[in-house]
């Protein structure tokens, strides 16, 4: 079909005004995590091989460890639009 996706663990954000998600049952979300990473390794492709280290990081941040690759934004970069003009956001 050759299309791709992204992988990610719910939390909580401001930005989405939700302060109660919580994953339920850990050990069954970190188990298809690992089916996940395990497939990823299979494959002969380079990119494959470093989602496979991302998703190994989802499963240590599952149990509540720090993620593996943590996300800077908002505070190491950020993106603004010179063609947005008197717009609002929300």
């Amino acid at each position: 079909m050759k299309v791709e996706f992204a992988t990610a663990v719910v939390h909580n954000s401001y930005y989405f005004h939700k302060m109660n998600n919580e994953v339920v049952d850990k050990d069954m979300v970190a188990g298809e995590f690992r089916k996940l990473v395990k497939e990823f390794l299979k494959t002969k492709t380079v990119k494959n091989w470093y989602r496979a280290c991302f998703n190994h990081g989802i499963v240590n941040y599952v149990y509540g460890g720090k993620r593996l690759l943590p996300c800077g934004a908002g505070i190491e970069l950020f993106h603004t639009d010179p063609f947005r003009k008197n717009k609002k956001l929300y």
